[in-house]
């Protein structure tokens, strides 16, 4: 049966099992409230096809949005300011927040609110909140990556790039270069997270008060020795982060058994066994 053909209570039942019809039925059942909201209830993201009326009628814009974050994109301009609107988007899609209004992206509380549920909603706020050390640390304990977007001069600064560090230290990857190259503060990264080892300069591969506060980091145990580059897609284990110079250490070699057991590899062992071997000569 054509669409033209169809029935508001036959398109109705169809669109409770399947929205996507909703996308070509007649311009008068785009204006169905019933027909809408059962739409809506399938799949958020069909509130683009409703008759505006309807994508201004709260309690469809908020199924809609709890159905589907992103359908917050079609919402009324006056629904893009409802901040309960806008929080039950954000909770399950903060690319949400890019489309709520100026006003809203300035208020800090509010703002507050929004990156403690989603921290990378950092990046659609105003300027001078990305610049603002409490919220930036509630996107960021969320969210460890929403760092990238927090403000250069925070980014710059070494107190709070500390606190930072301490909280995740996976964020050394988004901090300035110069700050990337503090030893105290790529100590404090890799003691808290052992794979921020990766985001550090090369040199530091041989210092070996760092490779051990990465080695005893509290996540890096044995099932979990292995971090994902994601520009090559493929997995770097924690041994590579070790500059030759220090293998056969003895701290170093007898943590790394505890971790790899018989997967250590023989070169590691045998720089070891030779450096023993040498010392009862």
């Amino acid at each position: 049966m054509s669409m033209q053909n169809r029935s508001r209570e036959e398109l109705l039942a169809e669109v409770k099992s399947d929205c996507s019809v909703f996308q070509i039925a007649a311009e008068e059942f785009r204006a169905d409230r019933e027909i809408v909201m059962a739409a809506v209830s399938q799949n958020g993201r069909v509130l683009q096809y409703a008759a505006e009326p309807l994508q201004a009628d709260r309690d469809i814009v908020m199924v809609a949005v709890s159905q589907n974050g992103s359908a917050f994109e079609f919402a009324s301009e006056p629904l893009k300011a409802d901040r309960e609107i806008v929080l039950a988007a954000v909770s399950l899609d903060g690319r949400a927040f890019e489309f709520t209004t100026e006003f809203l992206k300035e208020d800090k509380e509010f703002v507050k609110a929004a990156v403690s549920q989603k921290g990378r909603v950092l990046q659609y706020v105003s300027k001078p909140l990305k610049a603002d050390r409490e919220i930036v640390m509630a996107a960021v304990s969320q969210n460890v990556t929403a760092f990238e977007f927090a403000s250069v001069d925070l980014k710059e600064d070494r107190e709070f790039v500390m606190a930072v560090m301490s909280q995740n230290g996976m964020a050394l990857y988004f901090t300035s270069d110069d700050l990337r190259g503090d030893r105290e503060i790529v100590m404090t990264a890799v003691s808290q997270k052992g794979f921020a080892f990766y985001f550090a300069p090369e040199h530091f591969k041989g210092d070996k008060d760092i490779i051990l506060a990465a080695l005893f980091a509290p996540n890096i145990t044995r099932g979990n020795i292995h971090v994902l580059n994601h520009d090559t897609m493929k997995f770097v284990e924690i041994i590579e982060f070790i500059s030759k110079d220090l293998y056969g250490d003895e701290e170093i070699t007898f943590r790394l058994i505890d971790l790899y057991g018989d997967d250590l590899s023989l070169e590691f062992l045998y720089c070891f066994v030779q450096k023993y071997s040498n010392l009862l000569k």
